[in-house]
Formats: structure tokens, sequence, C-alpha cells
């Protein structure tokens, strides 16, 4: 979260036109801009997060430690509290340098599986892990990856044990292959992203929530999306793509019947359930959904001759689809979506198969469920 032209008293009076970064630890906010003096608040009163404590703008907590990056001065640099003890620092030796040698500067920090994710500018992404008995000491550095990482400190988010973040180029996953084969299709939406400061991420019930903020897509001719949500849906390895979602900030909430369902608030202040309705009287919601794709390992051609498309509530959704096969799109045709599973009569041929569709009703729910194709291999008589 960043906040801008913060103008409440301060202890130390900071530049107005600063951005700074929050992070809730427990009963506290800490606040920084990596070039003045870390702050914390509980919501009311701000002052000097004590201890001698670096400056900086990637916070989390780990192993019992805050952690603090990104102190332009000191761009590989993680330093670490006492631990259990946010205001107790030793700077001179509680530290590490992530890999000073590769050029990066850090840019975001993230958990999994006990370990901590550190991402740079440079697509390296690293894992440091502290063992058990919590010593810094006693740790592990190892690369991740060499060409890929978070785009910034809020385009990661973890779902049933996996991180999720979201690339220059594509979707990854720590760890890799959790990503259901769907990297080399992103690349056209992240070159549309306007702003990466407006990325936030919210996961829930097998998807992956990307707050990407407007687009400009050349799908042919440029195609401008507003507030735009890219859904990572693992369950059934694809993508949607909504817009009219101004999903500035994600949070689960517990719903009375026990329900957890993620909500999300704009930026007039105003919250909604996610993959409900749609907002406030803005138009109707379009979703954009593509597959991954389908192919023989021995790289025989497939002829599919039908698809049965599985949808929950289709409520007389109208969809659009088109075959990909070598990035080349075939036959768009429209139909009207009615029942559960709506058989689609089609003609698509070669080595590559891949459905894209796209719907617009008012229940902006991503519908899919998942595919049946009825195809032949070649070789093969019907």
């Amino acid at each position: 979260m960043s906040i801008l032209n913060l103008e409440t008293p301060w202890d130390t009076t900071p530049d107005s036109n600063s951005d700074y970064e929050i992070y809730d630890v427990d009963d506290y906010y800490i606040l920084g801009n990596a070039t003045e003096n870390t702050l914390k608040s509980d919501g009311s009163n701000f002052e000097n997060l004590e201890g001698d404590a670096p400056k900086g703008k990637l916070f989390i907590v780990y192993k019992d430690m805050l952690m603090i990056g990104g102190d332009p001065a000191f761009p590989h640099r993680i330093w670490h509290s006492h631990i259990r003890n946010g205001e107790g620092w030793s700077r001179d030796v509680d530290w590490i340098d992530i890999r000073p040698e590769d050029g990066g500067v850090l840019n975001s920090f993230s958990i999994q599986n006990d370990e901590l994710i550190v991402g740079k500018d440079n697509q390296k992404l690293y894992g440091w892990r502290i063992y058990e008995d919590g010593d810094p000491a006693n740790s592990r550095l190892r690369i991740i990856e060499d060409d890929k990482s978070p785009i910034n400190k809020d385009a990661a988010g973890t779902l049933e044990d996996v991180l999720y973040y979201l690339d220059r180029n594509l979707i990854g996953s720590v760890p890799a292959g959790s990503k259901g084969g769907l990297s080399f299709i992103i690349q056209e939406i992240i070159n549309g992203i306007k702003s990466f400061g407006n990325i936030s991420v919210g996961v829930n019930n097998g998807k992956v929530y990307f707050f990407l903020g407007d687009l400009t897509l050349s799908l042919g001719d440029d195609v401008s999306i507003k507030d735009a949500v890219l859904i990572l849906d693992t369950v059934n390895a694809a993508y949607y793509l909504r817009d009219n979602t101004n999903a500035r900030v994600f949070s689960k909430f517990i719903e009375a019947d026990g329900t957890e369902r993620l909500y999300f608030g704009d930026n007039e202040g105003r919250v909604f359930k996610m993959d409900e309705g749609t907002l406030a009287g803005n138009d109707p919601i379009h979703m954009r959904i593509r597959t991954k794709p389908y192919f023989r390992d021995n790289g025989n051609t497939i002829s599919v001759s039908k698809v049965g498309v599985i949808m929950d509530d289709p409520d007389g959704t109208l969809v659009t689809y088109r075959t990909v096969l070598h990035e080349d799109f075939k036959k768009t045709v429209g139909n009207v979506v009615t029942e559960p599973i709506q058989w689609f009569e089609i003609e698509a041929e070669g080595p590559l198969f891949q459905l894209e569709f796209s719907h617009s009703n008012n229940n902006a729910r991503p519908l899919l469920n998942g595919f049946i194709i009825i195809y032949r291999e070649e070789g093969e008589v019907e």
C-alpha cells in the first residue's frame, strides 16, 4: 500500500511529496519512504521507530524479526531487527547483502514455505532461509530465478503454499511449475499496463487476482480497458481479464454463514464483494478468458470438432470464442450460453489447440469450470 501527500503532524516532518509504504506489525504500523527515518504509528500518533532503525520502504516480518530493505544508499541490503523486537537493532552486524554483484536493486519481499523470497528490479529472484534456531548466521541464500521476479513489492500473493507473482513477461510461481502452463500468453497484457504503481493482489478459492489499473491492449486495433483485474484460475489453468473493477486493495472476510469471501475497496472508500454483480451503477463487467494450450506430446496434428464449455449460472451469457493455433486466431463465432454444459460445433486443426472467450453479463463472475474437447489425432479414423 502506498500513501501520498500525508499531512498528519509527525515528530520528524517528512517531505509531503514522498511516497510512504505502510506495513502492519501486530499492534502498530511501520511507515517508510527510504529517504527519511522509518516511522511507526498506532493509527493516531506517529513517531520514529526506535532503536536506530534503518531507512527503507520494503518491510516484512520473518522468523519473528522485522526485515527492512530499500534504502537507496544500500540497494542490496536487508537489515533484521532483534527477535520479537521491532525496535531493537544492531545495524553494524545484523544485515545481509543479496548478491550485489548482480547489479539489481531490491524491490519485493514475500514469504513462501518458511523462506523469505526476495525480488530485484533486474528480474533476479532469491530465497533466504533462516533455519529453525532463528539465528540469521545459520541460513542459506539461493537463486530461484535469474530472469523473472515480481514487478514490484505489491505484485505477489500466496495461495495454498504457492507464491504467485506478476513478472514483466509472465505469471511466475514459487515453487516453479505451479502456474498452469500460462506464462507465454501474459506478456501482451503486461505490456499494456499504464502504471506499475497501481498493482495489488488478492487470493481466494483457487484464484489469484491482480489489479492492474488501466490497460491498452493491441488486439488488431488498440483496445482500452479501464480498471482491469487479471485473474489466474489455478484449478482450470485459465486466466480471466475483467474490467470496471477498481480493486485498489483486497481483503478476505468470513461471513455470518462461515463462508470466506474476497472483498475489495476502491479509491473512493467503497467496498465490494469480488465476483458479485456490477459495481455501484457501472456498466456490466466484461470478461476475457483464455485457456491453457492443449497439444499432443508427439507433435501429431489434432482435429477438434466439438467443445463443451462447463459454466456455473450461465444466465444467458453472450460468449464469443475463437481457437488459437500457432498464435493465429480462427473462426470467431458468437453464441449465447444457457446451459451448464454448452456445446460448440467448431473446426480446428493443428498441433496446438487453445480457446479464447469473451463475455459480458451482470453476474461478472469467472464462470468457467472446465472443458470437454472432442478431437481425433492424426492417423485416427472417426
